[in-house]
């Protein structure tokens, strides 16, 4: 099981600084104390998880950005075998419903693909969601 106490970070993709900002208050709101290391764009974010010596915890990551979205993330970490067998969990938070995103995207097979609300509660809200589905999640790593 993952600890939510823990020192890893939670890797952050979003490239609206508000919606980074917002985010980052809904997980300390829900008590969560890990760092958070946040890109504005998927290529960025592709460059350090290639570099990185950081064990991350998981991925959030909105859909629409500059250069690579989010969808372009998610499909160049499935495809590079060394990022692939981090089994990093990754999470789309989005604004976009769209029928074919969400279709898409879950072909790509994320551990989930959750609307992103224009307020704080909701947000804090969609967190606490995140925070207790991998509190209670079992990756191959802890097996």
């Amino acid at each position: 099981m993952l600890n939510m106490n823990s020192n890893r970070p939670i890797l952050l993709v979003e490239d609206d600084a508000d919606d980074c900002e917002l985010i980052q208050l809904a997980f300390t709101e829900a008590g969560v104390k890990n760092p958070f290391v946040c890109f504005t764009s998927g290529d960025e974010a592709l460059a350090y998880l290639k570099s990185t010596k950081e064990n991350i915890f998981f991925i959030i990551s909105d859909v629409n950005m500059p250069r690579m979205n989010g969808l372009d993330l998610k499909k160049n970490i499935n495809k590079d075998d060394f990022l692939n067998d981090k089994t990093i969990p990754f999470v789309f938070l989005t604004t976009s419903t769209s029928y074919l995103v969400v279709k898409e995207a879950y072909k790509l097979c994320p551990q989930g693909y959750f609307q992103k609300p224009n307020n704080i509660q909701g947000l804090t809200t969609v967190v606490k969601t995140i925070i207790d589905y991998w509190q209670k999640n079992v990756l191959p790593a802890a097996v």
